[in-house]
């Protein structure tokens, strides 16, 4: 019997999507997100983004050695089992966090591309700025999103499972 495929399929994904991550550095596209964010909440959406990756592998590791367990025939607390799709909800929270810190940087790029807007003589310096961090953390913010999102989707369903297989 396989062991720990949950962990395994975790970090199979991520390996791939930092891989692909690091196609993108090296084509200089990583670089200019941070770049041209001017407001730095690229930086703490990357943040929560680590946490979030870092919270999913620990609570995969927790689902699996459950798995292990039960498929293995070894006693299983239920009481333990039933309470981790609970203990795996704060995870949906950092995703809709990182898709709403994306809307506050839309919006900080629109504050920063407004707040000097003279029509009379326009700076295209500070319109081109805001727009960048506006386009930039939006792109980052939903990116992290929708990575995080698939992690945690594959840990819910190895609960649900769990949860099914224990009754």
């Amino acid at each position: 019997m396989l062991k720990n495929l949950l962990v395994f399929r975790i970090a199979l994904f991520n390996i791939i999507m930092l891989a692909l991550l690091g196609a993108a550095a090296t084509q200089g596209w990583v670089q200019y997100v941070f770049q041209s964010d001017h407001s730095r909440i690229s930086y703490l959406i990357s943040g929560v983004f680590a946490l979030t990756v870092v919270g999913t592998i620990h609570r995969a590791i927790k689902v699996g050695n459950a798995l292990n367990s039960l498929k293995s025939g070894e006693e299983v607390d239920r009481r333990d089992i039933l309470k981790m799709p609970i203990k795996n909800a704060y995870l949906h929270t950092a995703t809709d966090s990182l898709t709403g810190l994306a809307i506050v940087g839309t919006v900080i790029g629109m504050v920063l591309m407004t707040k000097n807007l003279d029509l009379a003589n326009p700076n295209l310096g500070e319109l081109v700025s805001g727009i960048g961090v506006a386009f930039m953390a939006t792109l980052t913010g939903i990116a992290t999103a929708m990575w995080a999102a698939v992690n945690i989707r594959m840990l819910d369903t190895a609960t649900a499972l769990l949860v099914k297989d224990s009754e």
